[in-house]
């Protein structure tokens, strides 16, 4: 009751229900001829490259004979490059289906070979899944974290300001038991925005892409090319969602312990936007290398796997976020439960 009616935060769950559902009726990846001819060819040979594999693409590379046969001539000097493409004209549908095959082989063969184990698997659903470059995980940390700022700043600071603060030692439900039970909805609750945070990306990947051979080691897709061969994509789908959801609920531990401490709701909020926002709204005004002092690595740990300096700050977040979590609790009850 507090939290939803007195606080006001229906508002804020209700405005990122919205938002989650519009990001979820968008429009659908939208893909190209060349892309979807790439598609067709990695979904058809997905999986192990095997020998049967191997021999379907052999085949598959006889059906662009004409094309070499004018490649040939070109190179030979016989045809001018007007002639060239005056005669490749009857062939264009030929010719783009030739180029996803070669993206095909020059790309995905040759980086299997320099990866032993990996599949054959189609990634650019993938990469948008895990965010490759960059540009999404950012701005959904944001969304996530102001979302808990204003629902939870004023979870301890509301019974100081209507002195409600001065009876809770005598009503039967104790200080103690109210601290905790106000942290677990905390964690509950950022918990699950958490992980609803990620329905709109999957929807839209699954929608677009699909999730082809999920459980194919990570180290097919060159985005986990450092990854053990014994991880799966799917454990890595299920690490980003439980580092999300340890980032999240850092954060609702951190502006639940300045509305403890601070004991004014709008002081709370705006020292937890300092701690939690500046650092990534100064990375997008241009000042990129303070991103690293948010938690920004645990929703984008696919991107920093690969480069054993941003890997090492990633475990010392992990140890610090938990230091956080559990110091919030103890603190909290410690310094309010009694």
């Amino acid at each position: 009751y507090k939290l939803l009616k007195m606080n006001g935060a229906w508002a804020v769950f209700l405005a990122f229900g919205a938002f989650l559902i519009y990001m979820c009726l968008g429009p659908s990846p939208y893909l190209s001829m060349d892309e979807g001819l790439y598609k067709d060819y990695m979904t058809r040979w997905g999986g192990r490259l095997t020998k049967e594999v191997i021999q379907d693409i052999e085949k598959e590379n006889d059906r662009f004979t004409p094309i070499y046969a004018l490649e040939d001539q070109l190179l030979m000097g016989n045809l001018t490059s007007d002639q060239y493409g005056d005669a490749l004209i009857p062939y264009q549908s030929l010719s783009r289906e030739k180029e996803a095959y070669d993206r095909v082989v020059s790309e995905k063969i040759h980086y299997i070979q320099e990866h032993p184990g990996a599949w054959l698997v189609y990634e650019t659903g993938y990469e948008k899944l895990f965010d490759a470059n960059g540009s999404q995980d950012i701005y959904e940390m944001l969304i996530l974290f102001l979302g808990l700022l204003m629902a939870f700043s004023s979870m301890f600071s509301t019974e100081y300001q209507d002195g409600m603060d001065m009876l809770l030692s005598v009503l039967p439900l104790g200080r103690e038991n109210l601290a905790i039970r106000k942290l677990k909805l905390g964690c509950r609750t950022a918990a699950i925005m958490a992980a609803l945070s990620l329905a709109p990306r999957y929807a839209s990947v699954a929608l677009g892409y699909g999730f082809p051979q999920i459980m194919a080691p990570a180290n097919s897709l060159e985005i986990f090319g450092g990854v053990p061969g014994f991880v799966s994509i799917f454990t890595m789908a299920i690490l980003q969602g439980v580092f999300r959801i340890f980032a999240a609920v850092i954060a609702v531990c951190v502006t639940m312990f300045f509305s403890w401490k601070l004991k004014n709701t709008l002081a709370a909020l705006f020292t937890g936007g300092l701690s939690l926002l500046m650092c990534p709204l100064l990375c997008l005004f241009g000042l990129k290398d303070w991103i690293w002092l948010s938690l920004w690595p645990l929703f984008h740990f696919p991107g920093i796997l690969a480069d054993s300096i941003p890997a090492a700050l990633l475990a010392m977040m992990g140890f610090i976020g938990a230091a956080a979590v559990l110091g919030t609790k103890d603190a909290v009850i410690r310094g309010w439960g009694h």
